[in-house]
């Protein structure tokens, strides 16, 4: 979406797909918008214009092209096999929730359907796929912030590890949680105002232990 100097707006969509194993990239649409731009205009427009594409033709340099039966194939295989990382891209887009908490919960699972995928497409898309997810994220697993904050999310817990796991995983968030509590008490010894009692703050320190542990 972007407005020329005259402040009119314009709507511009492109298609991306892979040929042969080549990236390619298409031209939709390019049309004038009229009004104010909100979300739910750019949703009608957007829905419209994908409405008139997607009936058998697609746009490539100006011209329109109908798809072949092995096309039509090939995209079908293709949303079937990046629909994993559409849900788990749906699942971290949230404003008013925490989403750390899920990188570890999201690797282990796209590596799960990685690897049923591979068993049916065992093709260069898939392999690239795994490559990939292992670069970006493999990290998560041997990295303590994320392995915290999947163990602290109620909806989550220690349901991702295994049982031999699952002591080493408890063993890491108390160990953790006595460095935070110690370093609480710290700062509370050297703190020279009284403005709140120490008894209460480590009460405080007492219950969180306890849902940690529970």
């Amino acid at each position: 979406m972007w407005s020329n100097r005259q402040m009119r707006g314009f709507l511009g969509m492109t298609g991306h797909f892979i040929s042969n194993w080549k990236l390619e990239s298409v031209m939709i649409s390019c049309k004038r918008v009229r009004g104010r731009h909100t979300a739910d205009k750019i949703r009608q427009e957007y829905e419209e214009t994908l409405a008139i594409s997607t009936r058998g033709k697609t746009i490539k340099n100006g011209a329109s092209v109908q798809l072949s039966p092995y096309e039509r194939k090939l995209l079908k295989e293709l949303c079937y096999i990046l629909k994993p990382f559409e849900d788990a891209t749906i699942m971290v887009q949230k404003d008013k929730s925490v989403s750390a908490s899920l990188v570890v919960l999201i690797y282990m699972g796209l590596t799960h359907q990685i690897n049923e995928l591979s068993v049916t497409y065992n093709n260069k898309l898939v392999q690239t796929l795994k490559l990939s997810l292992e670069k970006r994220l493999g990290g998560s697993m041997s990295d303590d912030n994320f392995l915290l904050a999947a163990m602290l999310d109620p909806t989550i817990k220690l349901r991702w590890c295994n049982s031999s796991d699952s002591m080493e995983m408890e063993n890491k968030l108390l160990l953790n949680a006595k460095k935070y509590i110690s370093s609480i008490h710290v700062d509370s010894e050297s703190c020279d105002t009284d403005d709140s009692p120490p008894q209460k703050s480590l009460e405080l320190t007492h219950q969180h232990q306890e849902f940690l542990v529970s």
